[in-house]
């Protein structure tokens, strides 16, 4: 894994990172959510195989040692995030596959126990696909097109709750990254919601084979045009 800025933060830590970051994901493969608290508490349920596996070292008596809340919390502020997300991504390729789901769901959620707010971009069937941290004095928009940013949306269809219906995310999917988008309107938008609702009136329409001519019946096929006795000899 490449280094981070920060890399000495993890020197100090006293465990290999990857071991770490390999339990981080165990953790969450088996729900824990909740952050550095309830990462030291999934660590103090693993034997002393599972930590010796994570090339954790062992203490004076001879005991694996368990990493502690500290040192999940120095794990999680330095590591490079997007370093990681890729290094996941390519792991999670490996055993599924390529996506082939043709959605792309984009979602904001807060993050319990860690005062964050994420973008996360997974596929119709829950794939994950990426995510982005909320900016600080920013709102999940930004965050949301960068997260779609990353991805290849070429034949692609982007679902997104009403916060994310605006004219650059709209633009960014279908300009800039040749997809499709199926964006929810809602009553905060009333310009909106009223042009669509105006698209969307009965109107009257004629499937006519010839629309110049008003006077087919939308059931019939039009005759000839000019007098009908030529060439009735």
């Amino acid at each position: 894994m490449p280094k981070s800025p920060n890399s000495g933060g993890l020197k100090a830590l006293a465990y290999p990172v990857a071991g770490l970051v390999a339990l981080v994901v165990m953790a969450m493969a088996t729900g824990v959510r909740k952050g550095p608290e309830d990462l030291a508490l999934y660590a103090d349920t693993l034997s002393q195989g599972q930590l010796r596996a994570l090339r954790f070292r062992s203490d004076k008596t001879g005991r694996v040692r368990c990493p502690k809340k500290t040192v999940f919390h120095t794990l999680l502020s330095t590591v490079d995030a997007a370093a990681l997300e890729r290094a996941l991504l390519l792991w999670q390729n490996q055993l599924l596959g390529p996506a082939q789901d043709n959605l792309v769901l984009v979602d904001g959620k807060k993050m319990r126990g860690a005062g964050v707010e994420m973008v996360n971009a997974t596929t119709g069937s829950g794939r994950f696909l990426g995510a982005v941290v909320t900016p600080d004095k920013t709102n999940e928009i930004t965050a949301a097109r960068t997260v779609l940013k990353g991805q290849d949306l070429a034949g692609k269809i982007v679902l997104a709750d009403a916060l994310h219906t605006n004219t650059p995310t709209a633009q960014q999917i279908l300009y800039e990254q040749s997809g499709d988008y199926l964006l929810t309107v809602k009553g905060n938008q009333p310009d909106l919601q009223k042009t669509l609702s105006a698209l969307f009136t009965d109107s009257a329409f004629s499937p006519s084979a010839n629309p110049a001519d008003a006077c087919v019946d939308s059931g019939e096929q039009p005759g000839p045009h000019g007098n009908p006795r030529l060439g009735s000899h």
